[in-house]
């Protein structure tokens, strides 16, 4: 097998892709009856998350002959921490304050509890329970040949079992859209070209994300979600994964922008406080859709995330990085391009 010698360095485009993922979401939460389609940003930020988690850790394990779980996961707190705590602090007597902070709050949601102005966070909770998983699950099977493929074949696994639970008299709507196991295809398809990167980087995805993906990505932006489950989700993934793998043969256009990089670096504090503070807005019920309110809540989502950024995320981060060894600092700046990594 060719030994992996890509780099993945500081790629600006994907800062664009997450820049365009969380505007999705905020159009789907401050719009949820026109902007129907907003919910793809999930999926984006979930495979982007599935391959930048995997290329920091193949990348270190090639330079330093391991991986150390324990940095790994030091570094996660660091980043996800801060900003989570400000935002559970704030809205402390919130229904779920406790699960978000346990990061369960996908599963509180997946059996009908966790509503009100910290739900949102259930998409951030399968991401940290992929986090505190995948690092384990890499040591096992980075030596196994053909990675990709078998991740492949773990993300139609989730396909088939998210369509048999579909399926099922007992289940419900909330159990198949948040539960863990359902949603992880899109985390492993990330996972997958992460793995393969190297022969995937000889064709031309750039093409590919134009003909294909982005036109089934614009038809599913007109679907409800609960058309989408069954191998809708995993469609989904496998075209962000083609917008992914486009966005690194980018080389400057508008993917680099100043504006969607600024949005995708300030992207974590947007979701995170973004929600509540519409809650807020429009008194808890989000489908109480008026102008004045609506403007209010983005003015203030974006200024809060922007002071939220600034000024609790980053002087912790920065400082970790200034005072880490060779090993943690590695790639730093590469890494920064996902909600959690640094």
């Amino acid at each position: 097998m060719r030994r992996d010698t890509w780099v993945l360095g500081h790629r600006p485009a994907l800062d664009g892709l997450r820049g365009i993922a969380i505007v999705a979401v905020l159009l789907l939460h401050f719009g949820p009856t026109t902007f129907l389609g907003g919910g793809l940003g999930v999926d984006l930020f979930f495979v982007l998350s599935g391959f930048l988690i995997t290329r920091k850790l193949i990348e270190e394990d090639r330079e330093f002959g391991g991986i150390s779980i324990r940095r790994f996961c030091r570094a996660r707190v660091r980043r996800l921490m801060p900003a989570m705590l400000a935002v559970v602090a704030t809205c402390a007597t919130a229904s779920g304050a406790i699960w978000t902070l346990l990061y369960v709050a996908n599963w509180s949601r997946a059996f009908g509890g966790m509503r009100g102005p910290l739900e949102h966070t259930w998409s951030l909770a399968i991401e940290e329970q992929f986090y505190i998983v995948w690092p384990i699950v890499f040591l096992g099977i980075r030596r196994i040949g053909h990675a990709a493929w078998w991740l492949v074949a773990g993300a139609l696994g989730v396909c088939l079992w998210r369509v048999h639970l579909a399926g099922a008299a007992s289940s419900t709507m909330e159990r198949v859209v948040n539960g863990t196991d359902m949603r992880a295809d899109a985390l492993l398809i990330g996972a997958a070209i992460a793995f393969g990167i190297q022969p995937l980087m000889r064709i031309d995805w750039r093409r590919i994300a134009c003909v294909v993906a982005l036109p089934l990505l614009v038809l599913v932006c007109g679907m409800r979600e609960v058309e989408l489950i069954g191998v809708g989700y995993t469609m989904v993934g496998a075209a962000c994964a083609v917008l992914v793998l486009g966005a690194l043969q980018s080389k400057s256009g508008w993917l680099d922008s100043m504006v969607l990089t600024w949005l995708g670096r300030t992207s974590y504090s947007l979701y995170l406080w973004h929600y509540p503070i519409l809650y807020l807005a429009r008194g808890g019920d989000l489908y109480r859709i008026e102008f004045a309110s609506t403007a209010v809540a983005v003015l203030a989502s974006f200024a809060v995330a922007a002071a939220s950024a600034r000024w609790v995320e980053a002087p912790l981060r920065l400082r970790s990085v200034a005072h880490a060894p060779q090993r943690q600092r590695h790639n730093a700046k590469t890494f920064d391009a996902g909600w959690s990594l640094d």
